[in-house]
């Protein structure tokens, strides 16, 4: 059924411990969304009293942390977006750093909006922007995602698109697998078991160029993409089983 009037929020979360370049895309992305016209709920982790004035200033509803860690934080976001929008309305999960996609993610609402989808993954034309290390996890990623699902949708990509009817079961996700990164991956699983309707939809994404260059060769940062793997692939491949979800051939 179509949503003409849908009211869309983004939701996403910071931990900033100094005001580092994230800090300061997240400053960034803030803005954007409220130049174009969405309220964006931030639940914020860190202890940076210059960073949360700033998010403060550019118009974010800023909510400390009180559901602790990666899933529960996420979940505290998104739930109190799903209070501002509404029974009917919808919620942007993303990481704050991009702000890039803010002005693009009209093209990815509008599936819902038009009753066309109850979930929405954004799609990029192109992984060129990014660190090369990270472009390799991320095509890995997608791949071992559409193995254990049979879904082919850009998973790796962070933002998600959420519905009135999808939302549930990602505020619903009790971090049975860790409850790390996979907190926003498993609950799309249940929303195909469910009989949802998926859809991905491309976007004109940039990565900021000054993360890239900060990323690149950070063993660090590799590290934590391949914890990104180690945790996500096998949580989905069980989750899929249990879901009686097909693999690639399905």
């Amino acid at each position: 059924m179509e949503i003409p009037g849908l009211d869309v929020a983004i939701a996403t979360t910071t931990f900033s411990k100094t005001y580092d370049i994230r800090a300061k895309l997240a400053v960034r992305t803030v803005k954007e969304a409220v130049r174009c016209g969405y309220r964006i709920v931030v639940v914020d982790g860190g202890f940076d009293l210059a960073f949360r004035n700033d998010m403060f200033l550019a118009g974010a509803i800023l909510v400390d942390e009180t559901e602790r860690g990666m899933g529960g934080s996420r979940r505290q976001a998104m739930r109190i977006a799903s209070r501002l929008v509404g029974a009917n309305g919808a919620v942007v999960w993303m990481e704050p750093e991009k702000h890039s996609l803010v002005g693009e993610l009209w093209k990815a609402v509008q599936p819902i909006r038009e009753g066309l989808a109850d979930f929405v993954q954004p799609a990029r034309k192109s992984l060129a922007s990014y660190p090369p290390y990270q472009q390799t996890t991320e095509r890995r990623g997608n791949l071992g995602f559409l193995a254990a699902t049979g879904i082919d949708i850009d998973v790796w990509f962070g933002p998600r698109v959420i519905g009135p009817r999808a939302l549930p079961y990602f505020l619903d996700y009790k971090g049975e697998y860790g409850d790390k990164w996979e907190s926003v991956q498993i609950p799309i699983l249940r929303v195909r078991a469910a009989g949802l309707r998926i859809m991905g939809v491309t976007v004109d994404y940039t990565h900021p160029a000054e993360q890239t260059a900060a990323e690149t060769g950070d063993a660090e940062m590799d590290r934590k993409r391949e914890a990104q793997i180690a945790n996500i692939i096998p949580a989905l491949q069980r989750e899929a089983g249990i879901l009686g979800l097909a693999g690639s051939s399905g």
